[in-house]
C-alpha cells in the first residue's frame, strides 16, 4: 500500500479518518522494517517527512513529476513539486493543520527507524573488486558484474551506470540479474568469470568478443554482507549504491591526481 502525498487534504477530512489510514499505511512499513527489507519504506518516509513539513511551514504539499523506475530509486529535488493549499473553510484548515501535526510526530519516528536500518545495512555490506578493478581509472567502464553468494546460491548481476535524467547530473545503477545457482558448483573465481561470459548480457560498448569483453575492459566486484538481510529492498539497493560510488570516487581520485 503505498500513501500518496496529498493523502492529508483528501476527502474526508478528519483527523480520526486520517489516523486510521495512517494506521493502515503504518503497519505495512513496520512489517517491512521488521525484516529489515529498507526500501521503498525508506525512501517514502523520507518524503512523507519532507511534505508534512512543507505543509506546516509554507502552507505546501509536495508531489512528484516522475514516478521512481525501481523501489530504490533515488528523488531528487528536481522531482519534487510543491503545490499551494487552497483551502476556503477556515475550519478546514484547521483540521489539515491537526492532521498534519499527528503525522509529522508519527513519520518521524518512522523514519528514524528506518533511518538506524539504513546505517546498520549499509555498515553491514562491504564491496570489493575482484577482477579487473585497474581497468575502473583506465577505462572508466560504466558496466561491469558484481555477484553475492545468498542462502548458499551464487547470485550474479551485470550493472550499468546511468543517468536518472539527461539533463541532471545523477546517476543510478542498473541491474540485471544473469545467473543464480548452487554455491557449491563453484570453486573459485574463474568459474564465476566462465558463468558471466556464458551469460553476458551486454550488447553495447566496443566491438570485441566475449572472452575480450570479459578479461579486458570489464570490472567484477564481490559483494559480502555480515548478517542477514532480504536481498530485494536490502541487499541489492546497498549493492548499487556502494558499486557506483565506488567508481566514481575512484575516478574522481585518479583525476584529481593527474591535476
Amino acid at each position: 500500500m503505498r500513501l500518496e502525498t496529498d493523502w492529508v487534504i483528501k476527502d474526508p477530512i478528519d483527523l480520526e479518518h486520517k489516523q486510521y489510514v495512517f494506521l493502515d499505511y503504518a503497519t505495512k512499513v513496520k512489517k517491512d522494517l521488521d525484516v529489515f527489507k529498507l526500501y521503498p519504506s525508506f525512501q517514502e518516509l523520507a518524503l512523507h517527512v519532507a511534505n508534512i513539513g512543507r505543509i506546516l511551514e509554507r502552507g505546501e504539499y509536495i508531489t512528484l513529476n516522475r514516478e521512481p523506475e525501481e523501489i530504490d530509486d533515488e528523488i531528487l529535488l528536481d522531482d519534487l513539486v510543491y503545490n499551494k493549499l487552497v483551502v476556503k473553510e477556515k475550519d478546514v484548515f484547521n483540521e489539515i493543520i491537526k492532521i498534519a501535526k499527528f503525522a509529522k510526530e508519527e513519520f518521524t519516528e518512522l523514519f528514524l527507524v528506518a533511518k538506524a536500518i539504513w546505517t546498520l545495512l549499509y555498515d553491514s555490506v562491504t564491496i570489493r573488486v575482484k577482477h579487473n578493478g585497474d581497468k575502473i581509472k583506465e577505462e572508466k567502464p560504466g558496466h561491469g558484474f558484481f555477484y553475492v553468494v545468498y542462502n548458499n546460491n551464487l547470485i550474479v548481476y551485470q550493472y550499468y551506470l546511468d543517468r536518472i535524467k539527461k539533463n541532471n547530473l545523477e546517476n543510478k545503477c542498473k541491474v540485471t540479474l544473469i545467473y543464480e545457482g548452487p554455491y557449491n558448483d563453484v570453486n573459485d573465481l574463474s568459474d564465476i568469470i566462465g558463468i558471466i561470459k556464458k551469460h553476458n548480457k551486454i550488447s553495447d560498448g566496443p566491438k570485441l568478443s566475449r572472452e575480450e569483453k570479459i578479461d579486458i575492459r570489464l570490472p567484477i566486484f564481490e559483494v559480502k554482507y555480515e548478517q542477514y538481510f532480504p536481498m530485494e529492498g536490502g541487499v541489492l539497493s546497498i549493492a548499487r549504491r556502494k558499486v557506483m560510488n565506488y567508481i566514481f570516487q575512484t575516478i574522481r581520485i585518479k583525476d584529481l591526481s593527474e591535476k
